[in-house]
């Protein structure tokens, strides 16, 4: 038997039940957007930092010209200036911007030209001098074109050297996707099709 207080008393509480399990839904509801929304946009990101004299758009998965071009630069004076003393934390910085594909095989090939004879040698009286910056958006190539100047005891020994570069934007940080170096112009798009491979240059040495 119910008296008629404790049957007001249950439907209260039923339709407060009701009431509460309404807005559990709706929050769950709002929570799940939010964090949908969170994954999905992200924010653009315009710097202007203190050595360059034109501000650099960073976006989720692109970059503007400026900043893909500040970014080959420093990537190639990072390696250009490469010394006994400084070759394990170069090796080791370069894992944070080198695609995987590539990073392991470049990591080998440096470890080992430093300990020659040679590089230990010149190493430290070497030091490359950029003098520009390309990028080509059709490939996500950048080029940074120098000289790699190196002293002697008969004087300076200078050569041309150019780094190459396939950048991309992931989760906003730059990758690189490729890299090679070469005593040469940039090997362009333009430049590789007036620079046809023959049968003979593709044969193997």
């Amino acid at each position: 038997m119910k008296f008629f207080w404790q049957q007001s008393t249950w439907e209260n509480a039923t339709r407060a039940n009701l009431v509460l399990s309404f807005v559990a839904l709706i929050l769950s509801i709002i929570a799940l957007s939010a964090v949908f929304y969170s994954q999905t946009k992200h924010e653009r990101i315009v710097l202007t930092p203190i050595v360059v004299d034109k501000k650099m758009v960073l976006d989720w998965s692109t970059a503007d010209e400026t900043y893909i071009k500040a970014f080959a630069l420093s990537v190639a004076q990072l390696v250009g200036d490469l010394t006994p003393e400084n070759v394990t934390f170069v090796v080791d910085a370069m894992s944070r911007f080198m695609h995987p594909s590539i990073y392991a095989d470049l990591r080998k090939k440096m470890l080992a030209v430093s300990i020659t004879r040679q590089f230990r040698e010149l190493a430290n009286s070497t030091r490359y001098l950029p003098s520009s910056v390309e990028y080509e958006a059709e490939t996500s190539k950048a080029f940074v074109t120098g000289i790699m100047e190196s002293s002697t005891a008969t004087g300076k020994d200078k050569r041309p050297m150019t780094y190459e570069m396939v950048i991309r934007i992931e989760s906003g940080m730059p990758i690189v996707y490729s890299f090679d170096n070469y005593s040469d112009v940039p090997h362009t798009k333009e430049w590789i099709s007036s620079h046809p491979v023959t049968e003979k240059d593709s044969s193997p040495k």
